[in-house]
């Protein structure tokens, strides 16, 4: 099931509620998390709005099943340390903060989170660098 509606207008793809079980949202949140890791920043950019937070959010204040609860507390952090250097994470960072108001603090990212956090900074400052090159390149050639 994809949700369109997103200020970035980017497909975001929605757990339905009958899926609320421990093992189908463990496993929808591992394929998330590979997701993020393997698409980077347009899948970020799609699971980092509003609708994904608030939905996350009653999940963890919902959950009667505290391994379902940490499992998503630390996708959660984890996303916020990968994704905070190159995207807008706005609303997970508030969403972490709510929770944390409310005795749902978010653990430390794992080390996992961290390289792969300097991985997709290299990455990106990589494709401004190149970004950058190709519109010099092209606006010299416009010139000509």
């Amino acid at each position: 099931m994809i949700h369109t509606d997103n200020p970035n207008n980017l497909p975001i793809p929605t757990i339905p509620h009958y899926y609320y079980s421990h093992s189908h949202i463990d496993h929808a949140t591992q394929v998330m998390e590979m997701l993020m890791v393997q698409s980077g920043k347009v899948f970020c950019e799609a699971v980092a709005s509003e609708e994904w937070a608030r939905r996350l959010g009653k999940l963890i204040l919902h959950t009667k099943e505290p391994i379902l609860r940490m499992t998503v507390l630390q996708h959660l952090a984890d996303w916020i340390e990968m994704f905070a250097p190159i995207t807008d994470v706005k609303w997970l960072v508030d969403k972490g903060n709510e929770l944390g108001r409310e005795g749902h603090t978010l653990p430390r990212p794992s080390p996992n989170a961290r390289a792969h956090s300097a991985r997709l900074l290299a990455l990106n400052e990589q494709e401004v660098h190149v970004h950058a090159s190709t519109q010099k390149t092209l606006e010299s050639h416009q010139k000509s």
